[in-house]
């Protein structure tokens, strides 16, 4: 099922029922950003590789750009994210606080991601999702630059992130592809819990142990989150 349409299905049963109640019990959130227009606030970084001065900017070649995709494909600006992974164990991500939620409340949390990349079948390229209370930052353990919250190791999940699918397609003329990932259809939904605050980070990355050049543009991200009491 679509975003789009689940988004309606809910909206559908809060017209029908929330109306008649002074606090109702059910409430849906969806967001949408669509980079060919802004930013919207999204900020960008890496993680899993040695916390020495070696392993700098000249090694993995770190870009962060608000750029054009490939012009074969369409003239639309994304947010591009590229790494030439010399550890084989990179992780590239994006996050961005949303708030006006209930306090300290779980959230079912369902994301639509499309994205192009020059990522193929079988090199490993896993897609995560997820949320946190606490704003995810890279901090160092173990001389390391980790994530401060359990992302999972490549193709396993963790708590505040879930595999949503591998990024790779099937190799074409093209160098780049585009595509679409979704936890909408998954048998478990992910859960995420907002702060006191009523705040919650959403944060979306690639987990990769290929050895060598990965580049993604973030197109466009939809969310949808429901809770209910």
């Amino acid at each position: 099922m679509k975003l789009s349409r689940l988004a309606l299905l809910v909206w559908s049963v809060l017209v029908g029922c929330s109306f008649a109640e002074e606090e109702p019990t059910f409430q849906i959130v969806s967001q949408s950003f669509d980079f060919n227009d802004d930013l919207y606030g999204w900020e960008a970084d890496f993680t899993d590789y040695p916390a020495v001065a070696d392993y700098g900017d000249s090694v993995y070649q770190w870009r962060v750009e608000h750029t054009e995709i490939p012009s074969y494909l369409s003239a639309n600006k994304a947010l591009m994210l590229s790494c030439d992974n010399k550890s084989g164990d990179i992780f590239m991500f994006i996050k961005k606080q949303i708030s006006g939620f209930r306090p300290n409340t779980n959230y079912n949390i369902v994301f639509e991601i499309e994205y192009v990349t020059n990522a193929i079948t079988g090199q490993g390229v896993l897609l995560k999702a997820g949320a946190s209370d606490l704003e995810p930052k890279k901090v160092i353990e173990k001389n390391e630059y980790v994530l401060n919250i359990d992302k999972g190791t490549q193709s396993l999940s963790g708590e505040s992130l879930i595999v949503v699918g591998d990024i790779g397609t099937v190799p074409s003329a093209q160098d780049y592809n585009q595509s679409i990932k979704s936890n909408s259809t998954s048998s478990i939904p992910f859960i995420g819990r907002t702060n006191s605050k009523g705040e919650i980070w959403l944060i979306i990355g690639t987990d990769s142990g290929y050895l060598g050049n990965t580049t993604i543009y973030y197109t466009k991200v939809k969310v949808v989150l429901s809770a209910s009491e």
